[in-house]
């Protein structure tokens, strides 16, 4: 099977990411749009659509400069998790230490890797706890 030219899987630049974060927006949202008629909690509802904004808004920025999609992927289950757990009163102690220690190995890596700049991490890991705690804790 041959590529095109120019095509790289590492998507090295902030630019080569723009068409999978463009693909992936979408199917999120056909994701959202086909199970809205189905009975499922709300709290998955409101995952799907706002991860759909995440990616948007990562495309967005990704014209400009590379922020780091793993972290805000994680991030964005990280923000999820704790805004579950205020909201139903819960304290998932063991499972928010498993997830700040994954997040910090996946920010270690691509540290390591020489992947994504600590700026782009924290930026990344911020966006997404930040939308999805507060997506999740108040809708």
């Amino acid at each position: 099977m041959a590529l095109s030219p120019g095509f790289n899987f590492k998507m090295d630049s902030h630019t080569n990411r723009i068409k999978p974060l463009f693909f992936a927006a979408i199917y999120y949202y056909l994701g959202y749009y086909l199970l809205r008629g189905i009975t499922i909690y709300p709290v998955f509802r409101v995952f799907l659509i706002t991860s759909v904004i995440v990616i948007v808004l990562l495309m967005i920025i990704s014209f400009k400069w590379k922020i780091s999609i793993h972290m805000a992927g994680i991030g964005g289950l990280t923000g999820t998790i704790l805004a579950i757990s205020f909201r139903m009163g819960i304290n998932p102690l063991l499972l928010i230490i498993i997830i700040i220690l994954v997040a910090g190995v996946v920010g270690s890596s691509r540290l390591y890797l020489k992947k994504n700049s600590l700026a782009q991490l924290i930026t990344g890991f911020g966006i997404g706890l930040g939308i999805l705690y507060l997506a999740v804790y108040f809708v």
